[in-house]
């Protein structure tokens, strides 16, 4: 990869789901047209939301249990299935492609966040690992909840599922998004109790830039802690409306 440059790392806020898809919609756009550099985004969702994944079905929610129902719900831009974000850390990573001489490709991608959140982990003595083993055979079915798909390059922790992350690519520019499981706060949807192994010693901030800081070197970027600039954020609120529509949102 190139020599170092910089990393945008931003800790941000808890938004709405479709803000928040709203703002990786628009860091991707705006890495593909060359405008931005590469980002790494630490969030969270305001309230409870179930992010669809883009080829599911709206009328699959219908099927859940009522406390599921119930919540808010927002299709992504990427593929895979439904996520329940509540009590979690999730992150976006945005490349311009033209940073690279050799433009990392769909599993490297993958795996300079995940290694980089083993790695941290692995200083804190929580006994994350790869899923491994086989794949399944690509098909847009599958169980409704991502917690209940296996991917080798999920991290598990205990059997369950700790971090998985999707993407979307375009010409110029790749954006990946995961959700890291903290614990469980809804039956239907298990998770690795992640507290248990911290015993509640848990800094989210430090946590987060030490994750930014290897993955960072990973991609042999340099961090460097920062913000959206003022366009961004007007232009992610144009995305919202997208977002928070049912144009979008029971599309299919």
């Amino acid at each position: 990869m190139t020599a170092a440059r910089s990393l945008r790392v931003i800790l941000d806020e808890a938004r709405d789901g479709a803000m928040n898809m709203g703002i990786d919609q628009v860091l991707l756009e705006s890495a593909n047209a060359g405008e931005t550099q590469s980002t790494l985004r630490f969030y969270h969702w305001n309230v409870p939301t179930v992010s669809l994944g883009y080829f599911q079905k709206a009328l699959e929610i219908d099927n859940q249990t009522e406390t599921i129902r119930a919540l808010s719900f927002v299709r992504r831009p990427t593929g895979g299935g439904a996520i329940l974000h509540d009590d979690e850390i999730t992150y976006s990573l945005t490349l311009p492609l033209a940073a690279f001489a050799e433009p990392p490709g769909i599993e490297e991608m993958y795996r300079v966040v995940h290694d980089s959140f083993l790695e941290v982990l692995s200083g804190m003595r929580v006994p994350a690992v790869y899923r491994g083993g086989q794949d399944p055979e690509h098909s847009v079915g599958g169980p409704f909840f991502c917690f209940a798909r296996a991917y080798r390059l999920d991290l598990t922790l205990a059997g369950d599922k700790l971090l998985g992350s999707a993407q979307r690519r375009l010409r110029h520019a790749a954006m990946q998004h995961g959700s890291f499981i903290l614990g469980r706060t809804h039956t239907e949807q298990p998770s690795a109790e992640l507290k248990v192994y911290l015993a509640g010693e848990f800094d989210e901030a430090i946590f987060c830039r030490e994750v930014a800081d290897a993955a960072a070197r990973r991609l042999g970027f340099e961090p460097a802690e920062g913000d959206f600039s003022a366009e961004e954020l007007e232009r992610a609120e144009e995305s919202r409306r997208v977002y928070a529509s049912d144009a979008w949102n029971r599309r299919r």
